[in-house]
């Protein structure tokens, strides 16, 4: 699907919850391990004008649901 012009992403009520522990090795060196990732685009939303707009936002949502659900499912 060809796109000309301008597209602008705003980001709103966007939340990310990250858990992880220090481990230390034998040598006293500390790395972190993660726990859980936890995403929330909330109200993310595509703009943009022209006839395939309607086109372009709905893949948009498609994608940033699957995205969303693809982090929080297997984000570590």
């Amino acid at each position: 699907m060809p796109f000309s012009g301008k597209m602008k992403v705003t980001a709103v009520d966007t939340d990310a919850l990250v858990t992880y522990t220090l481990k230390a090795t034998d040598k006293g060196l500390l790395y972190p391990q993660l726990h859980d990732i936890i995403v929330d685009f909330g109200g993310t939303n595509l703009k943009c004008k022209g006839f395939m707009s309607f086109w372009y936002k709905q893949f948009f949502n498609i994608g940033k649901y699957i995205s969303m659900s693809a982090i929080n499912i297997f984000g570590k």
